[in-house]
């Protein structure tokens, strides 16, 4: 729990850099780190909340399905904090807004392995 009151503290403080920041490539990845914490902080609290939840077999399978998406969208998001850096320096010139290309890998492959 300790995790996840530091990683709603991180939550807050980047959701304020973002405000605060008026360049496209700063913020952008601030917004990267934001949705790893965000995945991080869901993860760890629909394991803290699903522990006791093992008596019911329905309820087993949904709380199996949520931690699987989140992790895999904690991996996929780590992935692209990753590679952000290297399109940094390979594509120096490209200003077209990659956010939601970012967000359709980060949430939307986790929701097809998943699903």
């Amino acid at each position: 729990s300790v995790s996840s009151i530091c990683l709603v503290l991180t939550i807050c403080c980047l959701t304020v850099a973002i405000r605060a920041i008026k360049r496209s490539r700063g913020q952008l990845l601030k917004k990267v780190h934001l949705h790893l914490c965000v995945c991080l902080v869901s993860s760890e609290v629909v394991l803290m909340l699903g522990l006791e939840a093992t008596d019911d077999n329905i309820v087993c399978k949904m709380i199996a399905a949520l931690l699987h998406y989140f992790f895999l969208a904690t991996f996929m998001w780590s992935f692209i904090e990753a590679f952000k850096p290297y399109l940094m320096l390979s594509k120096v010139f490209t200003s077209f807004n990659k956010m939601k290309y970012f967000m359709m890998v980060g949430y939307g492959f986790p929701l097809v392995f998943v699903s």
